[in-house]
């Protein structure tokens, strides 16, 4: 009904008539009732013919339903035209979503929804934003998160806030046209107002901007800062948009804003630094709109949360300590944050491959981290959505499967939202991959109508209506495609049977045949003997597992039996003797410039500004090493000077290979100052820290290397020596 709506009554009529020879003539009208217009693609002759009709609401309207000769609510919609045909598209207006005790609410029903994360609204063209929201939208998906800042310098020659306080149109006006667009298609949007890290400026580039603050934490505290940001948020709130006509607070195509994405302030382990300065921008955004919800934007971390389930214990020195996440290490108190009067809502990412040794059962430990905010967010009585999380497409973990269980468990758990990292399309520029597509530069790409998609996208639908149309589903936890094993290897998969009882689940390659045997709900696992395969062979195993009723669920992966002794050959060895031998500076990251130097007999040398931030990274990148691809294992050494380092501080190496962000490396090499083996050099001492890691760089074509800063304030140079790329072979 649209009670108590001001209603607008045919403020468009459309009316196709065609008189066709030996044909009856054939009217197609279509009319609306509130503010929006119709659109039709394609041509009505005679009976039968198709066109897709479209309703698009004007801004702060949405679209509701069809009446007349077409009803329902899919939009758009293909009609065959049958005979004469009056159509009325439906429209009203648009509401504001709130939060009412653990939910969201958007008029009288229980806004959840699933969302994904998209980076480049703001700065890329009008056809790679409208690909994306059209296909969000054919994914059901509801909700996008995008960046709402863009400083310093421009992104294909566009910029939000080049100078501190000067607000430049070509990035504002790309903003406006991404607003107007997802509004168009029923989508809302949640955006933050800065970032913690250094793309697209970050706050970082604030403290550059400022002369009185020195490193990251500054931000949070600086006088100076905090008048530039409130400035800027309340440009953005009071902005009108030059497609819209309405000022961004006066648009419910917003669905929240935030604070921030991903506020960290390591120097303080409290948390009262973020809460203090969390408490009081909250305050000052929500004196100026009051109409959409707003969230910190943090990660979801913990300050010492108590329990065994909690901690690990250090096997060198039986020492107990938190895991990560759970142990305040990045000056995240969420509870405090979300608790407090002007935040409405709780955010919490997940990413286990980049958290280290603790998450290594990515899977099971991404549960317990949604099940943990579910829990406090009912105590503090707010909503909650997990608004970024990721599986690397070439991790351990079965990237669907961990997808499948955490979207159950967010449902199942009470939580609201689930909003997935990264959904991305078509690429209009050079940069395109060979498919026409963004590239997947991070490894957590989804792309419309893939598997994952279309596992994502039956999450969205029972989001959104609550009808589950998820079918019984078999994932092969290991062994991993494509690799290598040998001796007696797990088979273990996992059935999602959707409460169908589960008869027999086996193992089968052209020689053998192995039962699975269930151990814990949905998983089964069972021992496969290599060594009655033939030897250096690709080997195609199938699990098969029979449902009652006689569904079959099938799931192939191919491997290679390698059961003699595995040598690793020196490949590649680049000592930077003469030259930097085709390796650069990486792009956004903290170098002020790469040189050779004749350090230790010759090496690259960096020259780094570390704030003391809790991350603050350099990375050098080689755009392509010759034969980086037929590689399975690389190592390279680090050099800093340790005069005045503080003992407290951290060095974090790792490496990347390209396509797809393969990480090699992360956590594995982290060391802090105090524990560092030294080496003297030319009478100085110095920091050294050798890293090597086995990892299959089939596919890949370029590498970077990365040294992070961690709690260590430091200019000066890094030196990175003795990059080796060996290859497996087999005797």
């Amino acid at each position: 009904m649209l009670k108590n709506k001001k209603i607008i009554l045919v403020l468009f009529t459309l009316i196709l008539t065609f008189t066709l020879v030996g044909c009856r003539n054939v009217s197609v009208k279509t009319n609306q009732i509130g503010q929006g217009k119709i659109t039709v693609d394609g041509e009505v002759n005679q009976q039968n013919d198709t066109a897709m009709i479209k309703a698009i609401p004007a801004a702060g309207w949405k679209f509701k339903e069809w009446r007349g000769s077409l009803t329902g609510t899919q939009n758009p919609v293909e009609v065959v035209a049958t005979g004469d045909m009056n159509i009325t598209a439906m429209f009203e207006k648009a509401e504001f979503v709130r939060a009412e005790g653990d939910k969201f609410m958007l008029g009288d029903q229980e806004f959840k929804f699933v969302g994904t994360n998209n980076y480049y609204f703001h700065y890329k063209d009008k056809e790679m934003v409208d690909d994306v929201i059209e296909d969000a939208k054919a994914m059901g998906v509801e909700v996008i998160r995008i960046w709402g800042f863009l400083d310093g310098e421009a992104h294909d020659g566009n910029v939000m806030q080049p100078e501190l306080g000067v607000y430049d149109e070509s990035g504002f006006k790309k903003l406006d046209y991404a607003i107007k667009k997802a509004g168009e298609e029923g989508i809302k949007l949640l955006i933050p107002f800065v970032n913690n890290w250094n793309d697209f400026g970050g706050m970082n580039q604030y403290v550059k901007w400022v002369a009185s603050a020195d490193e990251h934490d500054d931000f949070y505290s600086n006088e100076e800062i905090k008048k530039a940001y409130k400035d800027y948020v309340k440009y953005l709130l009071n902005r009108k948009n030059t497609y819209t006509g309405l000022t961004y607070k006066e648009d419910p195509t917003i669905f929240s804003w935030e604070l921030a994405n991903e506020p960290r302030a390591a120097s303080d382990k409290s948390g009262d630094t973020l809460v203090n300065w969390a408490e009081e921008m909250s305050a000052y955004v929500k004196s100026i709109d009051s109409n959409h919800l707003l969230a910190v934007g943090d990660e979801g971390h913990f300050i010492h949360l108590e329990g065994k389930e909690y901690q690990n214990i250090n096997e060198e020195t039986g020492e107990i300590g938190q895991i990560y996440g759970y142990g305040g290490w990045e000056g995240v108190d969420w509870k405090r944050l979300t608790s407090l009067s002007n935040i409405d809502y709780g955010t919490v990412h997940l990413y286990p491959d980049h958290w280290g040794d603790d998450w290594s059962d990515q899977i099971n430990a991404g549960l317990k981290w949604i099940k943990t905010h579910a829990e406090f967010a009912n105590q503090i009585n707010k909503p909650a959505i997990i608004e970024e999380y990721g599986i690397n497409a070439e991790s351990d973990a079965n990237r669907d499967l961990a997808y499948d269980l955490w979207n159950q468990a967010i449902y199942e758990n009470g939580i609201d939202g689930s909003v997935f990292w990264i959904l991305s399309g078509i690429d209009t520029g050079s940069g395109a991959d060979e498919d026409g597509l963004y590239p997947d530069y991070d490894g957590f790409r989804i792309v419309e109508g893939s598997k994952t998609a279309n596992l994502l996208a039956d999450y969205a639908t029972l989001f959104n209506t609550g009808i589950d149309n998820r079918k019984p589903a078999l994932y092969l936890n290991s062994p991993k495609a494509v690799t290598d094993v040998k001796g007696k290897v797990e088979v273990k998969a996992t059935v999602l049977a959707r409460g169908i009882e589960v008869s027999k689940v086996t193992y089968k390659t052209p020689k053998q045949e192995v039962e699975l045997v269930a151990q814990g709900e949905g998983i089964y696992v069972g021992t496969w003997d290599t060594s009655k395969e033939a030897e250096g062979e690709a080997v195609t195993g199938i699990v098969e597992a029979k449902l009652a009723g006689g569904t079959l669920l099938e799931k192939s992966v191919e491997v290679t039996v390698r059961n003699k002794t595995a040598m690793y050959v020196l490949g590649e060895d680049i000592d930077f003797s003469n030259d930097l031998e085709g390796w650069i500076a990486d792009k956004d990251t903290l170098i002020s410039k790469v040189v050779h130097s004749n350090f230790n007999g010759g090496s690259l040398k960096v020259d780094v500004n570390w704030s003391g931030g809790s991350w603050d990274e350099t990375r050098v990148v080689h755009w392509s090493l010759q034969g980086l691809s037929d590689y399975n294992k690389v190592s390279f050494e680090i050099y800093l000077p340790k005069a005045g380092l503080s003992a407290k501080g951290k060095i974090k190496p790792y490496a990347v290979v390209e396509p797809g962000w393969s990480t090699i490396g992360m956590g594995d090499f982290d060391v802090t100052v105090a524990d560092a083996e030294t080496v003297t050099i030319d009478g100085n001492e110095y920091l050294y820290i050798k890293c090597e890691k086995k990892y299959d760089m089939s596919g890949k074509e370029h590498m970077r290397i990365g040294i992070v800063g961690e709690n260590l304030e430091y200019a000066g140079p890094v030196y990175l020596d003795n990059i080796k790329l060996y290859q497996k072979v087999y005797k």
